[in-house]
Order: structure tokens, then C-alpha cells, then sequence
């Protein structure tokens, strides 16, 4: 196009100079017996015309040439704009990107932590009611047993007093026999009792020891640790993704109920009885299983495909995993 345009100038400038050159044609035609000097005078204005012309020409194409150089240069400073634009577009929406990323990251764990705060809240519930129910239930027990006690000293008292009051009515006659024989009685008594408790705590020790239970104390006090469910969020303890790597080790053969019945859901806080939660039931192993290792009173313990984690001395269920086996 800057081409055409430049031709354009060019023929516009020639015409001038080409209608001079047929003026003067005409001219010399017209007097061809004129001057000999006035047609040399003629001559050289109309070659200073047309060199006049010519270097208008010159000029006014360097003009064309020099605009083109203009229009080029501010093309090339328009497109290196335009490119410093986009640029800055770009910088500009990769820092918007970046911004709305990191809200949503710390929206996330804002989400998180709530998450993890409310678990945390209601394991603690959780914890202070089984705390509750415990408490309740051993001062019910040691009710009882208070009552018992009682009962067992007034039936002892209201003996002694009848036998004392036989040996009186029978005299003195007899009488030492009679207390040696009621202090051996007693003596017996007592040595029957203390074996009954030593032997229940050997019990209670032979099974502690058993399976990592290693420091032999007796847990139906409440002192111990309480169980978290915050093994959850350990990468060590992903059991499903080892499980669809390893899916033949979760398949461990028919459960059999010990009473015979079907299966029912289980939830947490719920009590078993002691059948459901014997030593043939245990997970001995839980790492095999990618489980946390079990700790103080607590047993996994298998119930159909289930894996529940049991309070071995009170029979409350602490956590559950669902659909755990094959």
C-alpha cells in the first residue's frame, strides 16, 4: 500500500513538468523561425523547470519515505505497548490466581482446624461421659458391696450373739471349746477370702501381660490414658490404601458368633458382653492391619467384618471401623 501511495505522489509531481514539456513543444512549434537565443533561453528554463521538478519529486519521495519510516516506528512502539500490556495483564491475573489460591488454602485450614477443634470437643465429651458412667457404675458397685458388707456383719453379729447367748444358757461348761472352734471358723474364713483375692489378681496380672499389656496394673480404676481417634490423620495408619494393596490379608476367614446371632451395628459407647471380646477375638497384631497399636485396658477386637476397639475391663466400645475385613 505504501508502495501505490508513493507511485501516486510521484505521477502527481511528473504531471506539471510533462504539461510544461508540451507547452514549450507547442511554442517552438508555433515559432520555429523565432530568436535562435530566445529558444536557448526557453530551453534552459524549461530544463531548470524540470530539474526543479525533479528535485520536488526527490523531496517529496524522501517526505513519503520518512513518513513511512514515522508510521513504522509508531507501529513498532504501538505493538511493544500492546505487548507490555498483555504482559501486565498476565503478571497481574497470575496474582490474582495466587491470591485466590492461598484464600482458599487458608480457608481450608481454617475449615481444618474447626474440624479438628470439634473433634477434639467432642472426644472430651465423649471422654467426661464415659468418665460419668464409669464413676456411676463403680458407686453403684461399691454400694452394693457397702450393703452387702453390712448385711454380711449383722448376719455375723446376730450369730455371735445367739451363739453367745446358747453358751450362756448352757453355762460355762463348753464354753472355750465353743470359742476356739468359732475363732478357727473365722481364721478359715479369712484365709478362703484372701486366697479368692490373691488368685484373682494373679488372673488379672497373667491376662495384662498377655499381648502387650506389659505393666500388669489393674485399669478398672479409670486411671489411665484415654483412647484419641486422632490416629486418623497419621499417614502410618491409611488402612485402605494397604488394603487395596494388600487385599488377601483382610480376608481371615468366616466370624463366628459366640452366641449364635446375626449381625448388628455396634457404635461407640456401646457394651459387649465379655463373649464378644475374649482372647480368641483379639487383633494381636494391629500394625499387620495398619491399626494403632492398642494401649492400657483397650483391645482391637474383631466382630464380624468390624474392627472395634474394646475396653476389655468394662466392655465399652471406644472406636469402630466399619467394613473393616472381606
Amino acid at each position: 500500500m505504501r508502495s501505490a501511495i508513493t507511485l501516486a505522489l510521484a505521477m502527481a509531481l511528473a504531471a506539471p513538468a510533462a504539461a510544461a514539456g508540451d507547452l514549450a513543444g507547442m511554442e517552438m512549434t508555433v515559432g520555429e523561425r523565432a530568436d535562435p537565443d530566445r529558444d536557448d533561453n526557453r530551453r534552459d528554463a524549461r530544463n531548470k523547470r524540470a530539474q526543479r521538478a525533479e528535485r520536488a519529486l526527490e523531496r517529496r519521495a524522501k517526505e513519503v519515505r520518512h513518513e513511512q519510516r514515522s508510521e513504522a516506528r509508531s507501529e513498532r512502539r504501538q505493538q511493544r505497548a500492546e505487548r507490555a500490556e498483555r504482559a501486565q495483564r498476565a503478571e497481574r491475573a497470575s496474582i490474582v490466581r495466587n491470591r485466590i489460591e492461598q484464600r482458599r488454602d487458608r480457608s481450608e485450614d481454617r475449615a481444618d482446624r474447626r474440624r479438628d477443634r470439634h473433634e477434639d470437643r467432642a472426644d472430651r465429651r465423649r471422654d467426661r461421659r464415659e468418665q460419668r458412667i464409669e464413676h456411676r457404675r463403680e458407686h453403684r458397685e461399691d454400694g452394693i458391696e457397702h450393703r452387702r458388707n453390712h448385711r454380711d456383719a449383722r448376719t455375723e453379729h446376730r450369730r455371735e450373739h445367739r451363739d453367745e447367748r446358747i453358751r450362756r444358757e448352757r453355762g460355762d461348761r463348753g464354753g472355750a471349746i465353743y470359742e476356739r472352734i468359732r475363732n478357727e471358723q473365722h481364721d478359715a474364713r479369712h484365709r478362703e477370702a484372701r486366697r479368692d483375692h490373691e488368685r484373682a489378681h494373679r488372673d488379672m496380672q497373667r491376662h495384662s501381660y498377655r499381648h502387650g499389656y506389659r505393666d500388669g496394673r489393674d485399669y478398672r480404676d479409670g486411671h489411665y490414658r484415654h483412647w484419641q481417634r486422632h490416629w486418623r490423620n497419621d499417614r502410618r495408619y491409611d488402612w485402605r490404601r494397604y488394603r487395596d494393596r494388600n487385599r488377601s490379608a483382610f480376608r481371615i476367614g468366616i466370624y463366628y458368633d459366640p452366641f449364635g446371632y446375626s449381625y448388628r451395628r455396634f457404635d461407640v459407647g456401646y457394651r459387649m458382653w465379655p463373649s464378644y471380646y475374649g482372647q480368641r477375638y483379639w487383633i494381636n497384631d494391629p500394625w499387620h492391619y495398619r491399626l494403632p497399636p492398642a494401649y492400657g485396658p483397650y483391645r482391637w477386637v474383631r466382630y464380624y467384618d468390624d474392627a472395634l476397639l474394646v475396653n476389655i475391663y468394662t466392655g465399652t466400645v471406644v472406636d469402630v471401623i466399619y467394613d473393616f475385613f472381606w
